[in-house]
């Protein structure tokens, strides 16, 4: 009965093919949409090893894409649900701040730079002293900065890749979370 056996392991195999083949293709099924891989790399610089001072230089890798000079805290980056992208700021020269929304649908980064110096570094902040995306549309995300009283809220432009509009808007009351309409709010 050799027969048998092959037959009982041929059954196997096509079966197990078979199965294969259904979660292969109930798997592409189920995730239309590839999930970006955003991560987290720290280095701290050899003049801050030696002198026990300093900062850690932080890269976030997008995708196999190194942004270097990250500002912020964890995650280092703030999520635009609306547009499915994420804006995070760089260092760049004289210390000034190159904003960046990346797309986690195409890939692209839309690359800002800008004359500020205070752009980023209360990115992953929470309480009274955080950066966050206020509102986000196809051209324009606004970006709101918040210490203590003082809501700066930034306009970029993704179009002209440039900031198009700052407000600087006092908050009474002792709470930072004002109403954009309030008749109290000196513009």
């Amino acid at each position: 009965m050799p027969w048998l056996n092959s037959m009982n392991l041929n059954v196997w195999l096509i079966v197990g093919c078979s199965l294969l083949a259904v979660a292969g293709c109930s798997e592409q099924g189920t995730s239309p949409q590839k999930q970006p891989n955003i991560e987290v790399l720290k280095k701290r610089p050899l003049n801050s090893r030696l002198f026990l001072e300093g900062e850690e230089e932080v890269t976030l890798r997008i995708n196999g894409r190194d942004f270097h000079k990250v500002r912020g805290v964890a995650p280092f980056y703030a999520t635009a649900k609306e547009i499915n992208m994420i804006y995070f700021v760089t260092d760049g020269p004289s210390h000034k701040s190159i904003c960046y929304l990346y797309d986690l649908i195409t890939g692209e980064a839309i690359e800002i730079k800008t004359d500020l110096t205070e752009l980023g570094y209360e990115i992953g902040q929470l309480g009274e002293r955080r950066e966050v995306i206020e509102s986000a549309s196809t051209g324009t995300v606004k970006v709101a900065r918040f210490h203590g009283d003082r809501k700066t809220v930034y306009s970029l432009d993704l179009v002209r890749r440039r900031i198009s509009d700052m407000q600087i808007l006092e908050i009474s009351g002792g709470t930072n979370t004002a109403p954009r309409n309030d008749p109290e709010i000196k513009k």
